[in-house]
């Protein structure tokens, strides 16, 4: 006898063989529109590319300015001071940090008059010539520092004032130091720079130049 069941089975037997195809069909098709749609990593791919290339310039840059600074780099002579002038410098500093001000007759409550130094002796009544109680010392010999240091710049060295570069051969390391005058363009500066420190001269005046 012919029966429906057989058939049944055999249908939905085709059915299941058919549904995974199916499924499967629909799953690729969500993972490719997934993979098709854009992202936010896909779209700022081009940004972290150029944001390190940046940073590789920038790096490069400062490694550049490091070799630079390197290069200049500038470390100062010392003096050669022997014992006794070496100990005549510190009697100096100590009578500067008791030296008085030295100001001009009643520069102290008129403002016309400046707060400088003008010799009293001119006037007949000025209590500062008769050294009068109370009122600012007058200048006298006494004051001054030890003869043998008169004149040395603080850190020990004979102080030059320079307009080029050509005064610069000649000049002892270990004595003088240099001070560029402020008449000086940029262009010549930077020249008279550049020489002292081949010749291993002080520069009292150096400013903002980036050495050391």
């Amino acid at each position: 006898m012919y029966t429906e069941e057989p058939e049944k089975q055999a249908d939905l037997e085709e059915e299941e063989k058919e549904t995974p195809n199916v499924i499967s069909h629909t799953v690729d098709a969500e993972e490719s529109e997934i993979l098709e749609e854009p992202s936010e990593e896909t779209m700022s791919e081009g940004e972290p590319e150029e944001k390190i290339e940046e940073e590789k310039e920038v790096e490069e840059g400062e490694e550049r300015v490091e070799e630079e600074e390197k290069e200049i780099k500038y470390k100062p002579p010392k003096p050669s001071l022997s014992r006794e002038e070496a100990k005549l410098l510190k009697i100096r500093n100590k009578m500067n940090s008791y030296r008085p001000r030295f100001i001009r007759m009643n520069s102290w409550y008129l403002k016309r008059l400046e707060d400088v130094w003008r010799s009293p002796n001119r006037s007949l009544d000025n209590k500062i010539r008769l050294e009068k109680k109370g009122y600012p010392a007058r200048v006298k010999v006494g004051y001054r520092g030890p003869k043998a240091v008169r004149g040395m710049h603080p850190s020990g060295f004979r102080e030059v004032l320079v307009y080029n570069a050509s005064q610069l051969e000649g000049l002892d390391p270990s004595k003088y130091a240099i001070r560029i005058s402020s008449t000086v363009g940029r262009r010549k500066r930077g020249e008279i720079i550049k020489k002292a420190m081949e010749l291993g001269l002080r520069i009292l005046n150096l400013g903002g130049a980036g050495y050391e």
